[in-house]
């Protein structure tokens, strides 16, 4: 179990690592960070500080799928095989595009690591920090009901 959450602590603090390392490169390339517009100053970056911005970028959407995998362990569980977890995760994929285009995507923790990485494009509502807040939840709530589930569950059959 100590293995699960030293992955999701990696998992949750790589993008906020890697944001550092881009505002370091932001500053260094090009005197200072712009906060107004921040992804309009990540293009002009080049070499390293480029990297890092798409790195983060990646590791946002990494952090939405390994979200999604201890739910969809979770449901595994409980369900005892592989359709619930399959349902569950084509369901919160379809559930976060369809409100994604309807404007409410930055409310939605499956939408929201995908929205900051720029997949919404420029017509998204801005992700604030209440919205990454209940990503923190849902992720903290998911890992607490999942070893629940591992600590508790019969696992005789």
């Amino acid at each position: 179990m100590n293995t699960v959450l030293a992955c999701l602590l990696i998992a949750v603090l790589t993008p906020y690592v890697l944001a550092g390392i881009g505002g370091y490169h932001k500053g260094k390339q090009l005197g200072k960070v712009d906060n107004n517009n921040p992804r309009a100053q990540a293009a002009q970056l080049t070499g390293a500080g480029a990297r890092a911005v798409a790195a983060q970028q990646n590791a946002w959407e990494a952090l939405a799928v390994f979200t999604a995998s201890l739910a969809a362990a979770f449901f595994a569980g409980v369900g005892r095989g592989y359709i619930a977890p399959l349902a569950w995760t084509v369901a919160m994929i379809v559930a976060s595009q369809v409100l994604t285009v309807l404007g409410w995507g930055a409310w939605f923790p499956w939408s929201v690591p995908a929205i900051l990485a720029g997949a919404g494009g420029t017509q998204v509502e801005p992700v604030t920090v209440e919205a990454v807040g209940v990503v923190a939840l849902v992720v903290l709530t998911g890992l607490a009901a999942t070893i629940t589930w591992w600590e508790r569950a019969d696992q005789t059959g």
